[in-house]
């Protein structure tokens, strides 16, 4: 992307914030914007660019036209963007996967992580939430731990991006937990099988499952933050014991935690 489209498209990220900007109003944009949404539908990254989409064509004038590609670890949707025109007339929302992790996952890509997209701003960052589906009479983390080993190989998972299954391994691997993963395209979809009870346990964004949560049908078993969530203050935080290294699913933003034989993962009271 060139200097002139990144300014557009920046133009269009801070739209919001500064609807009379006469440069915005002037030169940006002319025609509709293509908006390349990784996620599935209902997904949280979906349901926020969707909401921002409607307003910045109130404020620009042009529709901003979401579309999901989801699939493939994410790669499908950010191949997409890679390819597009780099005219300013394509904007994407991308999550680490495809920029960070999937490079030394898969053999090869089909695009260039590093240098295929012109990063722009950091929209929202989700605190993840792990839930059970109410039915399963699970309450905290170590009642989960427990049901996995008495009933092995029954348990289901599911989680909407790879850090988030790399965390839950790194809890099996910890715990002894018997949890196998469903893969999902999307958090609208992983959802859905947590709710039908076909994938009871899952790893999400809290947004995805706040009614959930507020109506009783699924229960919060932790939160990857330090602090617990201002919206369910109950939920109790993966935290780090002293001395240890973070065992969230945020650690690859710092660095990798160091490897033990001894469990370090603990739930805070």
């Amino acid at each position: 992307m060139n200097r002139f489209s990144r300014r557009c498209a920046l133009l269009a990220a801070f739209a919001l914030l500064a609807p009379t900007c006469e440069a915005v109003a002037q030169d940006y944009p002319t025609r509709p914007v293509r908006v390349i949404a990784t996620s599935s539908a209902g997904g949280t990254s979906d349901i926020f660019m969707r909401a921002l989409a409607d307003e910045l064509h109130k404020s620009l004038g042009q529709p901003f036209i979401v579309e999901n590609r989801p699939g493939g670890a994410f790669n499908i949707g950010a191949r997409a963007c890679a390819e597009a025109p780099p005219d300013g007339y394509t904007l994407c929302i991308i999550p680490g996967e495809p920029l960070v992790f999937n490079q030394f996952l898969f053999k090869s890509l089909a695009f260039d992580p590093e240098n295929g997209f012109e990063p722009i701003t950091q929209l929202f960052f989700i605190t993840q939430t792990l839930v059970v589906s109410a039915a399963l009479d699970v309450k905290t983390l170590p009642d989960l731990v427990a049901l996995s080993k008495a009933k092995p190989g029954t348990l289901s998972y599911s989680t909407a991006a790879v850090p988030l299954g790399v965390f839950i391994e790194r809890l099996k691997k910890d715990t002894g937990a018997d949890l196998v993963r469903v893969p999902f395209r999307g958090g609208g979809e992983a959802v859905t099988a947590l709710l039908n009870g076909s994938t009871p346990v899952g790893f999400y964004g809290i947004a995805n499952v706040r009614a959930q949560l507020e109506g009783g049908t699924v229960v919060g078993l932790l939160v990857d933050s330090d602090k617990r969530s201002p919206l369910f203050h109950d939920i109790p935080t993966c935290w780090r014991r002293p001395g240890r290294r973070n065992r969230s699913s945020r650690a690859w933003r710092r660095r990798s935690p160091a490897s033990s034989a001894n469990p370090d993962f603990a739930i805070a009271t």
